[in-house]
């Protein structure tokens, strides 16, 4: 949530840049995340902020194609959590990986890098 938080904030500062990106959040959890809850939990960020799902293949897929890991942890009571990826994966305009933006960057840099992105 902070990092989505950022990415708000970010959006947000771009002022009318913002148009130029398409933004999504890709859950790695498709047996919560439904789309109605998606819905709900994606209404406290920026209406351009996406969210996206699907199956388990689908999700494996996704992941695979960025290098991204995560694992689903067993809890008590059949709960769960997961460990997992939270970089920012940046795309050109042509779809191509740019850059990737870690939860640690300060939020001055990930401006820098989008709007580099979005001046190609």
């Amino acid at each position: 949530a902070a990092q989505l938080a950022d990415v708000r904030d970010g959006v947000e500062k771009l002022g009318a840049e913002a148009r130029k990106l398409k933004v999504f959040f890709i859950s790695v959890d498709p047996e919560r995340d439904t789309p109605d809850h998606l819905k709900t939990y994606m209404a406290s960020f920026d209406p351009r902020i996406s969210a996206l799902s699907g199956s388990t293949i689908d999700v494996a897929a996704v992941a695979h194609a960025f290098d991204a890991f995560y694992e689903r942890i067993p809890g008590k009571d059949g709960r769960y959590s997961f460990d997992h990826t939270t970089k920012i994966y940046v795309m050109d305009s042509f779809g191509l990986l740019a850059a990737t933006v870690d939860p640690q960057t300060d939020r001055d840099r990930t401006e820098t890098v989008l709007r580099k992105v979005l001046a190609q």
